[in-house]
Parts: C-alpha cells; structure tokens; sequence
C-alpha cells in the first residue's frame, strides 16, 4: 500500500508539473519584457528567428548552463532550443544585437497555471483606446468584464501569442480581463479605461 501510495504521489506530481516548451519570437524591437520567462526545471525554451537578421542566443552569466548557447544564426523561421534542468536566474542576449535581452528564471516547481500567469504580459493598464496582451503560451480567447462582473466583451486571438485589443468603445472604469489559454487555463487581470 504505501508503495502504491508512492507511486500515486509521484505520477500525480509528474502530471501537474509537465515539461511545457515556450516560444520566443527572436528578432529585432523585442523588449525585455517579451524575452523574459519563468520556467520550471525541465522546460524548454524555443527561440524563434522572426526576421532575416542575423542573431544568436548567449549569455555571459556565471550562472547559465555551460551548454547554453545557439551560435550564429540567420533566416526567418531558424529555431534554438534548450532545456533548462537547474534552478538560476539568467540574463541572456544576442551578440549581435546588444539591445535584444532577456532573462529566464528557472525555479523548482510552478503548476501549469502559474506558469501561465506568470508568462502573460499586458500593457497598458490605464488605456483610452488600445491593450497589448503577450504570453509566452499559446491563448485562445478573452473576456472582458465591469465592475459589476457582466460581461461587456469577447474575443479570440488572432495570433496565439500576441495581441492587441480595441477597448475604445468601453466607457470610462475598472476592467477584469480574463485570457483563456489553448488548454483553458484562466488567468485575469485589472485595467481602467480612460
């Protein structure tokens, strides 16, 4: 019995805490924001080249793994991948480009739901006419709802990583956003509406 006990508690944590792979599109104009990421040991990162510059994946950080690192790459659509087995905090770059940065923090065990929350970026959160919504995990749909929690509006993301939301029709308030991702993990957020 305590086996089985053992055997349960093990495949139940395995599951919650599934390797997950996360997509960064690796060109110039990305911020720091958009190249950051936290992750649990065991994750993998995919770097994407978005444009036809030539760019790499490095880090200079003592606390990169020793491995880390894509060399020269240049084309639209060239990957760069690497899985991150060891808690750190590390600052990345491209060596070609200085201005394109990221960090990746590695910790020990985030649920698939924290992970999502924590790789969804949003800005601005006082706004007259448009919201930027980012995540590192693939989102399907939105909802928007006032203070009074009714539903004022909907949507799907055209882009599974990146959109921007017209809320110039709102009227003036308080917003709870909730984004939806492609696995229906649910994360929500406040803005206000000029």
């Amino acid at each position: 019995m305590k086996l089985f006990f053992t055997l349960l508690v093990v495949g139940l944590s395995t599951f919650s805490y599934a390797q997950q792979t996360f997509n960064i599109t690796w060109m110039m104009g990305i911020t720091l924001e958009q190249a950051s990421v936290t992750i649990n040991t065991g994750d993998m990162i995919v770097w994407t080249l978005g444009d036809g510059a030539p760019h790499t994946v490095q880090s200079e950080d003592p606390d990169a793994p020793g491995t880390f690192g894509s060399g020269p790459m240049q084309g639209s659509g060239q990957t760069y991948q690497f899985t991150f087995n060891d808690v750190a905090v590390i600052d990345y770059h491209c060596g070609v480009h200085g201005s394109m940065q990221g960090v990746i923090t590695v910790v020990e065990a985030l649920s698939v739901e924290e992970k999502f929350a924590a790789n969804l970026k949003y800005y601005p959160t006082i706004t007259s006419s448009k919201l930027t919504i980012t995540s590192l995990l693939p989102v399907e749909r939105y909802e928007i709802y006032d203070a009074q929690v009714r539903k004022v509006a909907e949507g799907v993301f055209t882009n599974v990583n990146y959109s921007i939301l017209d809320v110039s029709a709102l009227s003036t308030g308080v917003y709870f956003v909730t984004v939806v991702s492609k696995d229906e993990l649910k994360t929500a957020f406040k803005i206000v509406k000029e």
